[in-house]
């Protein structure tokens, strides 16, 4: 507390294992963990305790009249827009259309030439790759892709390496430097969710009751029967619900199509 200027306050205080701890740093914010001095010793980091502090800093008026400018106004759309992309759609207003012309013709011969050079990296690139990822990136020129983001030096250095090993579906998302961080702590753990998969299970089944529409269920079965076809899930023939943790499936029309 000493560290912090006066008329701080603490407002929350987390005990949480090292193996399920992770901050994301905010501006000017420093948070500390201490070990707990029972798990010293080779091997024990990851069973540590971590003592997470969160603290209310007191503001001068002025300084949070300009935190409010800063974060903006949740409709400023423009606000929400990459420096790149407003820098490209002022320049197709405002450029001249024949230096447009020129600059997409040149950037089509650069790139096209670039593909073929780039055959071997590409052809090394999917033999390092999953199954699931090269059957999901099929004609996709992921190697001369990374180039291309490379050139306009966008921010997410890690994207082409990111699908090249599969988007994980649980777990902590890798920083993008794209989207602002929006981290929230899991409420349960793994283990505490297993512990309590009757209780939620039967939860899930209640909310099977409140029907839909007769044809979007229909919709949303085919749907189903698509994703299966495609590999994207499978059957579990076993049909047994110990140790599984289910969850509710059902369709939302969208325009002209079905989405599960």
């Amino acid at each position: 507390m000493q560290k912090l200027p006066r008329g701080s306050k603490l407002v929350s205080r987390q005990l949480l294992l090292g193996e399920n701890f992770r901050v994301e740093m905010a501006d000017k914010l420093e948070l500390e963990s201490w070990l707990d001095k029972g798990a010293e010793g080779p091997g024990q980091d990851q069973k540590a305790m971590m003592d997470l502090c969160r603290y209310g800093i007191l503001s001068e008026p002025h300084e949070f009249v300009q935190r409010v400018l800063k974060a903006g106004h949740p409709k400023d759309l423009m606000g929400q827009v990459s420096q790149l992309s407003q820098d490209t759609i002022s320049s197709n207003f405002h450029r001249p259309p024949h230096l447009w012309a020129k600059e997409r013709f040149d950037s089509f011969k650069k790139y096209s030439a670039l593909a073929m050079e780039l055959k071997a990296e590409e052809l090394k690139l999917r033999y390092q790759m999953p199954d699931h990822t090269k059957k999901l990136t099929k004609g996709k020129r992921l190697a001369l892709w990374g180039r291309m983001l490379s050139d306009v030096n966008y921010p997410d250095t890690e994207l082409i390496n990111d699908m090249e090993r599969g988007f994980p579906l649980s777990g902590w998302m890798p920083t993008s430097g794209v989207l602002p961080n929006g981290v929230r702590q899991p409420t349960v753990t793994v283990e505490e969710l297993l512990g309590s998969l009757e209780s939620f299970n039967s939860k899930v089944k209640q909310q099977m009751d409140m029907r839909q529409d007769a044809t979007l269920e229909k919709d949303t079965w085919d749907e189903t029967v698509k994703e299966l076809d495609k590999g994207w899930i499978w059957w579990d023939p076993c049909q047994d619900w110990d140790g599984k943790c289910v969850a509710r499936r059902f369709g939302i029309h969208q325009g002209g199509k079905t989405r599960v």
